[in-house]
């Protein structure tokens, strides 16, 4: 067998383990009850096709990542397992491929490529932020995985000229991915826009303006991202934009810190960066004294060979921050959350790969086997980044590293299992959502299918034969329960039992299920227990 087979076969026991290893960090969590905003897109994917599209607008999302997962909730069932697992299956494709283009990409030393790969993958396999957005059920896992390929699309064209990129299925591909995202996540296109730019600065630099010729394939990319646009348009964003002012109560921005903790930066950008530039001085000097000389020339051919790709992901990465930063702080929309820049993530893994792969390989190619060397810092600096998000102590201590901790499916469980004396029973709904804190009044009464009460009206929803009737609490609970004339014989709440006890009193007796709890009036026996948990 030639080494080069070996190294092809090496190369894919590799990316097989790396899927293998994120799916099992986030399938075993799967099963456990949706939270609020997943029980959104479930109850948007309840009804039929038609209702999809309103009902996903109805939450400020786009409709298409909700009509293709209903088109997957009626071939494969809609419980938590299988309807999550799109979203733990394209992060793990994310991690094997971010492997396979990062490897690709550094192969001209081989070993080094293959270490850079594994530490971009491994990365994006075990980091925080990627199994918390990469197992819920919203669009963050697919927007990961469309990124992942832009970036591996991106980085073919990089050294191609603009002549090379016409009629190419690379291009193209780039083209397709950055589409999908934006349709999936309208925000992405703050990260993912950077990349078409950046290779079109690049070829007007190196060709000037001949590189701006349009062929026929850019004519129908073109059209691609009317439809794109036309789409993004057509389905709530409208809507989101009008009700822009509620995200600043969760994506608002106030201070220049808060760019410095939204991403491990520490770990994943300033060290193995580091790193990589004393490595590149120290190739340099090694150059000169070998060579007896360095011309300018030959120091920009060095410096394009090792790093140029691998800098300007970092700047794509720098100002997509920025921007959104910007654009929350001068309070234009706020939009400063990690969902919102998720794309950003494989490209930082990337980065990481690729500067701390290429600074081992640089670094210790004389003193000992670079593999070894660049593996242990690669480790430790992973390590490192599960440390200071606490997924390292979570596993320590035999817990799954994601947990959000409210127990819908049980809570609304309790309320079915209790028995009603009367055929009507007053509900307070207060799922906590931001939506809430525009109702004007103390409450407000919902009907069954209105978006306001979706967390008991998809998986889990209030069944029997008794009339709920439903209202959902405005900005305080407390006056929505002085605002009924008999208070309501049930409060369901996305608070902690404790928290909810202490605002209704001793009138309701509460009981916790995680982050949500519900509270059952005690003045009268409205309900009959039946044995149910307490």
């Amino acid at each position: 067998m030639t080494k080069s087979r070996k190294i092809d076969r090496l190369s894919l026991l590799i990316a097989v383990g790396l899927f293998l290893l994120s799916l099992t960090l986030r399938i075993p969590a799967s099963s456990e009850s949706l939270w609020v905003d997943e029980l959104h897109t479930a109850w948007t994917i309840s009804g039929s096709f038609p209702e999809v599209s309103p009902r996903a607008a109805a939450g400020n999302q786009q409709a298409f990542y909700f009509q293709a997962l209903w088109l997957w909730g009626k071939i494969g069932g809609q419980d938590e397992v299988t309807l999550r697992a799109t979203s733990a299956i394209a992060v793990s494709l994310s991690c094997s491929l971010l492997f396979l283009f990062v490897s690709r990409r550094e192969s001209r030393k081989r070993q080094g490529g293959m270490l850079c790969g594994t530490a971009a993958g491994l990365l994006l396999a075990v980091d925080g932020h990627s199994i918390y957005f990469g197992t819920e059920l919203r669009p963050y896992a697919i927007v990961i995985l469309m990124a992942t390929i832009a970036c591996g699309c991106y980085a073919s064209l990089w050294n191609q000229t603009s002549a090379d990129r016409r009629g190419s299925a690379t291009w193209v591909g780039l083209c397709l991915c950055i589409g999908t995202a934006a349709v999936c996540q309208i925000t992405s296109l703050a990260v993912l826009g950077w990349l078409p730019l950046f290779l079109l600065a690049k070829w007007m630099y190196r060709e000037g303006f001949r590189s701006f010729t349009l062929q026929p394939v850019d004519f129908a990319i073109l059209v691609f991202f009317g439809l794109v646009g036309w789409s993004i348009l057509s389905v709530g964003t409208s809507s989101a934009w009008q009700d822009r002012e509620l995200w600043s109560r969760f994506a608002s921005a106030h201070s220049l810190r808060q760019i410095w903790t939204i991403w491990p930066w520490k770990w994943v950008v300033v060290c193995p960066f580091t790193l990589w530039f004393i490595a590149f001085l120290v190739d340099r000097h090694g150059r000169r004294r070998r060579l007896g000389h360095s011309t300018e020339q030959e120091v920009r051919k060095l410096f394009y060979d090792s790093g140029s790709l691998t800098l300007s992901l970092l700047l794509v990465a720098l100002l997509s921050t920025l921007l959104i930063w910007c654009v929350a702080y001068f309070e234009i929309v706020s939009l400063w959350h990690r969902r919102y820049l998720i794309a950003t993530l494989p490209i930082l893994c990337w980065c990481f790969g690729a500067a701390l792969g290429t600074a081992s390989y640089t670094w210790f190619r004389r003193h000992g086997p670079a593999q070894m060397a660049g593996g242990a810092i690669s480790i430790i600096f992973i390590g490192m980044t599960m440390m200071d998000q606490g997924t390292a102590s979570r596993l320590a201590k035999g817990y799954w590293p994601i947990s959000r901790r409210e127990d819908w499916r049980a809570a609304i469980a309790f309320v079915n299992e209790r028995d009603a004396e009367s055929n009507e029973v007053e509900v307070c709904l207060d799922p906590g959502l931001i939506e809430q804190h525009s109702i004007e009044t103390p409450r407000l009464r919902v009907e069954q299918g209105e978006y306001l009460r979706y967390a008991i009206d998809g998986p889990y929803s209030l069944q029997g034969d008794t009339i709920w009737k439903v209202s959902v609490s405005g900005r305080r609970l407390s006056d929505a329960i002085e605002s009924y004339e008999d208070p309501p014989a049930i409060v369901l709440s996305r608070r902690g039992k404790g928290r909810l006890q202490s605002i209704l009193g001793a009138t309701y007796s509460a009981h916790g299920f995680g982050n949500v709890s519900v509270g059952i009036r005690q003045s009268r026996n409205d309900f009959r227990d039946s044995g149910a948990l307490e």
